[in-house]
């Protein structure tokens, strides 16, 4: 279902700036509340953060390659892609083991967005194909045997994965072709089924990328290009619409201690898109109040077992 009649609002008040620095294509936002802090990648800039909320030093790490996604890990420190490797961090970061490799051409295709299921079991990864010009990217699920799996082709760049509030119904997108579809999702077997349109996006709106489902089930999909978040009720209707500071931003998260704070990075780099050097908050990572609330993101806990798992 599609409807592209709302129209945008204001820039929320109170927007605070996480990081001023502009990053080339920040992404993957998530609060760890094991530091209170936010974290993020610099896709093309290399390098992991990590910010203290409220305010505090923004802590960088250079990485090995482009990180498209990072997501708790259950003994403390991250699980990461990064190229055409699922890898696992320490808590500053530091690469500590590879879990997994898919096996493409990581100078055509890199890993992407990503984010561990509601009950820490699997974790979803997407693929971007880099040249654009052919649905050769996939979606790829690390399960907790530690076995790496493509489960879906046909993507150009897989974007916003996440899940309902019960976790039955997990999203993804395709930026490329503007598209949002919604899935069954059977988390004992971490499967999908009955893959469905869930909204399409219109030019004006963007290209749906990162995004974070709320305690309502609403989904909010960054708009990149489209300079908005939009708010898209389960049954597919477009339900709010937000004017973001940034003509690109890439997606958002919820965090803080209440789960209350939305995170949104932005894409920056000059060299890409030009235009954006009269954006003067491109690259930025703000957080703003929506007065909505989302939930927290599971730790991935691989390899510890199913009474760790709960299951």
């Amino acid at each position: 279902m599609t409807q592209t009649g709302a129209s945008a609002e204001c820039p929320p008040p109170g927007i605070r700036v996480v990081s001023t620095a502009r990053a080339l294509c920040a992404e993957s936002p998530l609060w760890d509340p094991r530091h209170a802090a936010l974290c993020w990648t610099d896709i093309d800039g290399r390098h992991l953060f990590r910010a203290p909320q409220p305010g505090g030093e923004v802590f960088a790490r250079p990485m090995p390659g482009r990180v498209g996604c990072i997501a708790l890990h259950h003994a403390g420190g991250y699980v990461a892609a990064i190229e055409d490797r699922l890898m696992r961090l320490g808590p500053d970061f530091s690469p500590e083991e590879t879990l997994g490799t898919a096996g493409f051409d990581p100078a055509v295709q890199r890993f992407n967005d990503g984010k561990a299921d509601p009950w820490g079991a699997y974790f979803w990864v997407g693929s971007i194909f880099l040249p654009r010009t052919r649905t050769a990217a996939g979606l790829w699920r690390l399960g907790p045997d530690g076995a790496l799996a493509k489960v879906l082709e046909g993507f150009t760049t897989v974007n916003g994965i996440a899940w309902s509030p019960d976790g039955r119904t997990m999203y993804v997108s395709d930026s490329w072709h503007r598209t949002i579809w919604a899935a069954d999702y059977d988390p004992a077997q971490g499967e999908i089924s009955r893959r469905r349109v869930h909204y399409r996006l219109a030019p004006v709106q963007g290209r749906p990328d990162g995004a974070a489902v709320d305690c309502d089930g609403f989904y909010w999909c960054a708009g990149f290009g489209g300079g908005q978040l939009l708010r898209i009720a389960p049954d597919g209707r477009l339900d709010r619409t937000v004017r973001m500071p940034m003509r690109c931003p890439t997606m958002p998260a919820f965090g803080g201690e209440g789960a209350d704070i939305l995170f949104v990075t932005s894409y920056g780099d000059l060299a890409a898109l030009p235009e954006l050097a009269n954006d003067p908050m491109a690259g930025e990572v703000i957080a703003l109040n929506l007065n909505v609330r989302g939930r927290p993101e599971a730790a991935l806990t691989l390899g510890a077992g199913d009474a760790a798992r709960g299951r």
